[in-house]
């Protein structure tokens, strides 16, 4: 609701060799409610590729964590036949320093993709990157609950609308 006052909570919420997740709850004072988890990996910046947690992660963060363990599966699948496909257009904004495309992208697609109207809940996969002039197409399935991220032919990222 506009102007609604909303509370957000986050905490550490598990561990895992090489990742960690974190939590957040939004409550606000009309009745929204929102849960959202997201797990962080930690990046080798010169290989690009996940590496273990050091000591002052687990130092730092341990406590809150209270041994809880994640992993980092993927669970969705590949697209499902009878997809429809819409090209996407990537903008020079959409980019960090670094070249990964902001998260907020693949949102913006599911906003667009998805039947939203239901309520539900929503998990998104991120398998690979969007590099900048990679052509990238949006596949929604049938019934709009899913959709899968193609950059160049590859899975970038999948998005799946469960039941609440």
């Amino acid at each position: 609701m506009l102007r609604e006052r909303l509370e957000l909570l986050t905490w550490g919420s598990g561990i895992g060799s090489r990742w960690a997740e974190r939590r957040t709850t939004i409550t606000g004072s009309e009745g929204a409610h929102v849960e959202a988890a997201s797990l962080w990996v930690h990046v080798d910046l010169a290989t690009g590729r996940p590496r273990k947690l050091d000591q002052r992660f687990t130092d730092a963060y341990s406590a809150a964590i209270g041994g809880r363990e994640v992993g980092a599966r993927l669970r969705h699948g590949d697209a499902v036949p009878d997809v429809t496909t819409h090209a996407w257009t990537s903008r020079f904004a959409d980019f960090d320093v670094v070249g990964h495309v902001n998260n907020a992208i693949y949102w913006a697609m599911v906003e667009e993709h998805l039947d939203l109207s239901v309520p539900g809940r929503l998990t998104v996969e991120f398998r690979g990157g969007i590099d900048r002039d990679q052509p990238v197409v949006v596949a929604v399935a049938p019934d709009r609950h899913s959709l899968w991220v193609l950059a160049e032919g590859s899975v970038a990222a999948s998005a799946v609308l469960h039941d609440p």
